[in-house]
């Protein structure tokens, strides 16, 4: 079996025209955005602002740098000083951050499935598709916690390394009143770029494999995310590892067609609204839903491109596509054609030839 990661370019690119612009609907671009947005939880973003416009905070430029001891010391007299403030708003602030996130990553679990779901089916439904795939937004959300657990405790792990290979040059800085960058800090900074250089290749493929691949066969097949994820990995991916990652990579290049898509609109739609729009951004949910509004051409051809990249693995991977319907309009009647002379009956008399 052939599998070509650019088979579903075309297919993808007309099931884009024909869900957005055959006929152009803004209700049905309104629906698709909410669902697009939902699978964008958590994803980062949101705002596009949130860098640091306010310059260096603390000393003012050109002030003296302060000795390396002393300025540890203050910090702890300072913490130990607000000790009780800073452990009831840090628990409040991560207590407010586990819910979110929680929050963020079930409506985008559900998301993904109905957002194809209407991309299959030419629709703009809500209601029914956020009904009817609950358990496999559910199956998904629990799977997503287990691989965050794992990618946090990983991340974690190498951040402890970090820590403990530091901790040398800390100290003696603590005693002498200056940082020396000794051995221990160079391998400490090794530590980091080597496990960060090796730890996020892996997390592309996976999350490439989870996201582009996974969660159509969730929803083609009708399975639970660990199954999927199983089948996936041993029927797809391995026998066809050459094909699929191009396809990644595609898919990757797709991602950063997006964000330039997304900034550019961003920045029209700030113009345009005379700079309150960058206020209407820092909403949550709903700087995400604009920018899902205004990326969602993209957005589209993305999902409809990794399913028709997967339909290319068998029969058992086809996708029942829905054709349009056009709604309203009238209906075209023909002018009749008229008869020629050997369609005409014989006249009366001649006995026909």
């Amino acid at each position: 079996m052939q599998i070509s990661p650019v088979a579903g370019i075309g297919p993808a690119m007309g099931r884009t025209g024909l869900l957005l612009f055959q006929p152009f609907r803004f209700k049905k671009w309104l629906a698709l955005a909410l669902m697009a947005a939902m699978t964008l939880l958590g994803q980062g973003g949101g705002s596009g602002f949130n860098g640091n416009f306010g310059g260096r905070s603390g000393a003012a430029p050109g002030a003296p740098a302060q000795n390396f001891s002393q300025a540890v010391q203050e910090g702890i007299k300072w913490i130990g000083d607000n000790l009780t403030i800073i452990i009831v708003v840090g628990l409040i602030v991560i207590l407010l951050g586990l819910c979110f996130y929680l929050l963020a990553r079930w409506l985008s679990s559900r998301g993904h499935f109905m957002f194809i779901d209407n991309i299959v089916n030419n629709t703009d439904h809500v209601k029914a598709p956020w009904a009817n795939y609950k358990s496999l937004g559910m199956s998904f959300f629990r799977f997503r916690l287990v691989w965050d657990l794992i990618l946090f405790n990983i991340y974690l792990l190498l951040l402890v390394i970090v820590g403990i290979l530091i901790w040398h040059d800390f100290k003696q800085g603590m005693i002498a009143g200056d940082y020396p960058f000794t051995a221990w800090t160079i391998w400490a900074i090794v530590v980091f770029v080597g496990g960060l250089l090796f730890t996020l290749p892996i997390w592309w493929l996976l999350h490439s494999v989870i996201t582009h691949m996974v969660i159509p066969v969730m929803y083609i097949r009708q399975i639970d995310a660990w199954p999927a994820f199983k089948e996936t990995w041993r029927e797809l991916l391995w026998p066809n590892k050459g094909a699929c990652l191009l396809f990644f990579l595609m898919m990757s290049v797709t991602g950063i067609v997006t964000a330039i898509w997304s900034f550019i609109t961003n920045m029209l739609f700030i113009v345009v609204t005379c700079c309150t729009g960058a206020l209407i951004m820092i909403i949550p949910f709903v700087g995400i839903y604009v920018i899902a509004l205004m990326a969602l051409p993209p957005l589209i051809f993305a999902r409809a491109y990794s399913l028709h990249f997967v339909e290319q693995f068998g029969p058992q991977y086809a996708i029942a596509w829905q054709t349009p319907v056009r709604e309203g309009g009238f209906p075209v009647v023909m002018p009749p054609v008229p008869p020629t002379t050997n369609d005409l009956p014989p006249t009366p008399g001649t006995g026909g030839a």
